[in-house]
């Protein structure tokens, strides 16, 4: 046993106590693990917990005497849900293993293991990033994120202690087929990309793509080379052409230029009667009576959604069959910050009708987007295709889509107005989704 290691065990046998022992498999923790907000729950408790950038209620054991301001080390549980404040929260974390320890200890817990003495700090690697680009690079830390299944490969942030979080300098991102878990330690070498931007806003100071895995001891997890972003950027959903095929679109950087803002201010922040920064819960009520609204925390971000389904001519369109409407605020703020809505239609023709119309009614009410994508061929019956307008100010951002992303189904209109900012201020809850179809790991915490 290393002396960091004997130290640390030292340390948490004086701070927890004998019964209070590292669980099987040691603690879960990636960062400091503060309690926010402690409520009764039944024979257990209720705690609100900060670790990092994530948030996420807890369902800990009644017999641990915990208070706000309180350090914690906690081992890992299932997914479970609670009413908090009278909404269903659907991602409560239901662990076992819990020790109230020093901010001391806390951290010491979550330090890294000895590592290469060879790799390049984080910190470093953002530092002196124009001058390494291109040449190979060894980084290692711990996995604090991973989203699974993003453009067909996997997404992974490592932190090893170095750099800020304020500027992003102690964070670097790589991709690989491998799949690991948030909290393992591991080392990635290749070469160093810097400013890699893939359209869709993915844009990342430094990057390594499909580097070599190994984990702390050596053992290689993946060869180089698996799970590459291909050159030129990731493909945009097919757009049919008018023969009835099916036309790949590469998305280049060049193609996705940076979208200029039109301004400080945006000429409105109102749409279907809801004024973003403005309206709130009550308003909101008022708006939805008689639609069945309901709302429940989101299940990745701290902010609470209202979803109104089939809401008619509350919404201005051009009589699709179904308009649903998403309404959003953070949990810590009474105003809301974004309003989207989602026709469905099982024509394609017509949804394209319908993109076109609202199209021209935001022009006559905003003026000219920032960033059009019309391509001129007309979608088949059965092709996949997507369309895109969007206006941005700095306080506002409206974005206007239709698409369809399988050869059947409905195809979409989707309109989305929101406070630029807001949402990615908030801290995750610990466990979320990335798209359809993708499976991300945030909470370490859950099994």
């Amino acid at each position: 046993m290393d002396r960091a290691t004997l130290l640390l065990a030292c340390l948490l046998l004086a701070a927890c106590g004998p019964a209070e022992a590292p669980p099987p498999g040691d603690w879960a923790n990636v960062d400091l693990a503060t309690v926010l907000e402690v409520r009764p729950h039944g024979e257990r408790r209720l705690a609100r917990i900060e670790e990092g950038s994530l948030l996420f209620w807890a369902d800990l054991p009644g017999a641990i005497e915990l208070t706000a301001g309180d350090s914690v080390l906690l081992g890992k549980g299932p997914e479970v849900t609670a009413e908090i404040d009278g909404r269903r929260v659907r991602d409560v974390l239901r662990i076992e293993d819990v020790a109230v320890v020093s901010p001391e200890v806390a951290v010491l817990a979550t330090k890294l293991p000895p590592l290469p003495d060879q790799r390049t700090p984080i910190a470093t690697l953002h530092a002196e990033a124009a001058a390494r680009e291109g040449q190979p690079v060894v980084v290692a830390g711990r996995v604090v994120k991973a989203s699974l299944g993003v453009f067909d490969t996997n997404w992974y942030h490592l932190r090893d202690g170095t750099g800020s979080s304020e500027d992003g300098t102690d964070d670097v991102t790589f991709t690989s087929g491998i799949e690991l878990a948030v909290g393992d330690v591991v080392v990635a070498e290749g070469p160093l990309i810097v400013d890699r931007n893939l359209g869709f806003g993915y844009r990342y100071p430094v990057i390594l793509e499909g580097p070599e895995v190994r984990d702390r001891s050596g053992a290689v997890l993946v060869a180089a080379g698996g799970n590459t972003i291909p050159e030129g950027g990731v493909a945009a959903p097919a757009i049919a052409t008018g023969e009835g095929t099916e036309a790949e679109v590469p998305v280049a950087a060049a193609e996705r230029p940076e979208r200029s803002s039109l301004g400080p201010s945006a000429p409105t922040r109102t749409v279907a009667g809801l004024e973003l920064g403005v309206s709130d819960d009550q308003d909101m009520e008022r708006w939805g009576e008689g639609l069945g609204c309901t709302s429940e925390a989101a299940f990745a971000r701290r902010t609470v959604h209202t979803t109104c389904a089939n809401v008619g001519d509350r919404w201005p369109s051009s009589g699709a069959a179904r308009v649903d409407v998403l309404v959003a605020r953070p949990e810590s703020a009474s105003a809301i910050h974004h309003v989207s809505s989602s026709h469905a239609h099982a024509i394609a023709v017509e949804a394209v009708a319908d993109w076109r119309e609202r199209f021209a009614a935001l022009e006559d009410e905003l003026g000219p987007p920032s960033l059009l994508r019309e391509p001129e061929e007309r979608p088949t019956l059965t092709g996949r295709f997507g369309w895109r307008a969007v206006w941005t100010w700095d306080d506002l951002e409206v974005e206007l889509t239709v698409s369809r992303f399988t050869t059947s189904g409905p195809a979409r209109v989707r309109e989305r107005w929101f406070v630029p900012g807001v949402e990615e201020s908030l801290p995750d809850r610990g466990v979320g989704v990335h798209g359809r179809g993708v499976r991300s790991v945030q909470n370490p915490h859950r099994e």
